[in-house]
């Protein structure tokens, strides 16, 4: 049978995952920024623009 973690214990992992938690909100917080302004770039490319007014006539 598991021995369960002291109360002292439990708090430091408690308190471990919510860093983690936030650590991971953050990064994917950056990542969707990072996102958004890659797709702002493919869009305003003139690549894209080209492709775009070549479809379309």
């Amino acid at each position: 049978m598991k021995k369960q973690p002291d109360a002292e214990a439990f708090q430091k992992m408690a308190s471990r995952l919510k860093e983690n938690s936030r650590q991971w909100d953050t990064l994917n917080f950056q990542l969707d920024e990072l996102i958004a302004q890659v797709e702002a770039d493919i869009r305003s490319s003139s690549l894209t623009q080209y492709r775009l007014t070549k479809h379309s006539k």
